[in-house]
């Protein structure tokens, strides 16, 4: 398995340290989208947000456009890797070791702004979340939050079940943990590796 997990975390290193693929969608300023591929480009567009620069278009991962756009940017993590103690006080936080994946990811990859819709939090935002859950009581204490989708879903690695570690997609309606939706989906290794071939 130790060849797997190199090849899937030179995957995730991949587009995690490419700026024009390491989210599921990506901000490109409309204005610079429109000069270089005329008015007709905003069709092509998931959807136009404002940000501090303007107006951007939200184009799909390694979309062509955003691949020309980040031509020249440098290539890296977004945030760099955390150090192996920071990982481990991490865990002293939490109250519990994590999947041993998890931390290769982090301390090999990037400490988060990477992965599927808006990528894995930063190492300290899993702790703050984790405890602002467990002292809410809303949601099992061994889930730990990995990513936040929109509209109250996120993504969960559940660490109750070290060996397969699987993600839970839960959805909250509001209604409390018991009526809320989840699903549960693959082992965190092949979910990861899902998104690492996904484009």
């Amino acid at each position: 398995m130790s060849s797997d997990v190199h090849r899937l975390i030179e995957g995730l290193r991949s587009r995690a340290h490419d700026p024009a693929r390491r989210r599921d969608e990506v901000a490109v300023p409309l204005e610079w989208l429109e000069g270089m591929y005329g008015a007709d480009v905003v069709d092509r567009a998931l959807f136009l947000s404002y940000l501090d620069d303007g107006l951007v278009a939200y184009l799909p991962s390694g979309a062509e456009e955003a691949s020309a756009y980040y031509s020249d940017a440098s290539r890296g993590p977004l945030h760099p890797p955390v150090p192996v103690a920071e990982w481990e006080q991490a865990e002293a936080a939490i109250g519990r070791r994590l999947p041993e994946l998890l931390r290769r990811v982090y301390t090999e990859v990037g400490d988060g702004g990477f992965g599927p819709d808006y990528g894995l939090h930063p190492l300290a935002e899993l702790v703050e979340i984790h405890w602002k859950e467990r002292e809410a009581g809303d949601l099992p204490p061994t889930w730990l939050q990995l990513v936040a989708c929109g509209c109250a879903t996120a993504w969960y690695v559940a660490l109750d079940e070290a060996a397969e570690s699987p993600v839970v997609q839960y959805e909250d309606d509001g209604r409390g943990f018991d009526r809320g939706i989840v699903h549960t989906t693959l082992p965190l290794h092949a979910w990861l590796h899902a998104w690492t071939v996904s484009e």
